[in-house]
């Protein structure tokens, strides 16, 4: 069974600014940054996927969820991973 890849900051960003938040895959590799509103970089992680086959992001519209920040309380995944 693939697996997700995450990428987690141990910074709460829960201080009424913006931040430009940038997700990238290319093959295994995931990369998020988080640039403040002045344009200086306050997070950048990295993750690389498992060989496993989990090469390429293809999310379908009408099965995928996309989420940023974490799932709210007031949502319940069809099928969320263990």
């Amino acid at each position: 069974q693939q697996r997700p890849m995450s990428i987690v900051s141990e910074r709460k960003f829960t201080d009424n600014h913006w931040y430009d938040v940038t997700g990238e895959r290319f093959g295994s590799h995931g990369q998020l940054t988080v640039v403040d509103s002045t344009g200086k970089d306050v997070f950048l992680g990295t993750h690389d996927a498992e060989t496993s086959g989990q090469s390429i992001l293809d999310l379908s519209e009408e099965n995928s969820v996309f989420l940023i920040g974490g799932v709210p309380s007031s949502i319940a995944l069809k099928n969320p991973f263990p």
